[in-house]
């Protein structure tokens, strides 16, 4: 023919929805980050399988820092051989195998935290009662804090969320305050 293409504009832009986008979103566990700087990526490489191998036995839920959990872990000594800890997490840390959360609670007047290895073989289960997150990354200042805000029931039953919605940030002051006698708090490792 010799004669030349009819001119086509280009396409429309294509514009995404973030919140469609939000709907697939999946969450990534801290400990699975590498830590920066030098590493030696042979251990980083048989700590993520050995990660990957505990999560396909053990089921570890998305958390973070003011979500509040029961953990129930294997223990010798308690009549039924397992004992139930509820609490809000106050703290999340370490990387790898290594990495770590701090639940607290106060039972009886008396604040007590106890400090659990995220892939501790003595984990039975962990249970997210509440899921929501904090403005801060560190809820340590609770331990300075009125009792009210760090007391949950220990037959707390969970609170429903939407799967796939946004996470709710909770964001609540916190009165602080220094030198109560009764509030020592106790710190447990396990």
């Amino acid at each position: 023919d010799g004669k030349p293409a009819k001119f086509q504009p280009p396409p429309k832009p294509v514009i995404i929805d973030k919140q469609k986008q939000g709907a697939e979103r999946r969450f990534l566990s801290p400990e699975f980050i590498p830590p920066r700087g030098r590493t030696d990526p042979f251990k980083y490489f048989i700590e993520r399988k050995d990660m990957i191998q505990r999560r396909k036995v053990f089921n570890i839920p998305e958390f973070y820092v003011g979500s509040i959990l029961a953990v129930t872990t294997a223990n010798p000594y308690a009549s039924e051989k397992a004992s139930r800890f509820v609490g809000i997490c106050i703290q999340r840390g370490g990387k790898g195998l290594g990495a770590t959360f701090v639940l607290r609670n106060v039972i009886e007047d008396q604040g007590v935290e106890i400090c659990y290895e995220l892939y501790s073989p003595r984990i039975q289960a962990i249970e997210v009662l509440k899921l929501e997150k904090r403005l801060d990354d560190n809820l340590m200042y609770l331990r300075d804090a009125l009792p009210e805000y760090s007391t949950f029931d220990v037959n707390m039953k969970p609170v429903s969320h939407l799967e796939h919605g946004e996470i709710p940030v909770n964001k609540v002051g916190v009165a602080c305050f220094r030198g109560r006698a009764e509030d020592h708090s106790g710190t447990f490792c396990i």
